[in-house]
């Protein structure tokens, strides 16, 4: 059953019409680069999380701040034991706004813990 034809049935319309509609109802298949891999691609921090999100010591707003490649080797190597066949993903960070705390975020996963947080990114 094509949600398209049922709708092209229903109500006639031109050629334009039915393309449009196919973009916006037809999932958008995963870029695939010319080495024939595919990579998902890193997602950021939901804005409307980050807007809810604070520091669980000084309760002040968090922002996203990169991981230097010192620090993001030393938080995947504590983090590998928990992912089971995964490699944990480490570039960003939220740091709070007054402590300067740097709480890591692990494969997109936020890591809000005073225990794991550092002093600096």
């Amino acid at each position: 059953d094509d949600p398209l034809a049922r709708h092209l049935q229903e109500r006639p319309s031109d050629a334009t019409e039915a393309k449009s509609w196919r973009t916006l109802c037809e999932p958008t298949p995963p870029a695939v680069p010319a080495s024939g891999c595919y990579t998902p691609r890193r997602m950021a921090i939901d804005a409307e999380l980050l807007e809810i999100l604070a520091c669980p010591l000084c309760k002040v707003e968090v922002k996203l701040v990169p991981l230097s490649e010192t620090r993001r080797t030393s938080v995947r190597d504590k983090f590998r034991d928990k992912f089971r066949g995964e490699e944990p993903l480490v570039e960003q960070g939220l740091q709070c706004a007054k402590c300067h705390r740097v709480y890591p975020i692990v494969s997109d996963i936020p890591v809000m813990l005073v225990d794991e947080a550092f002093e600096e990114a």
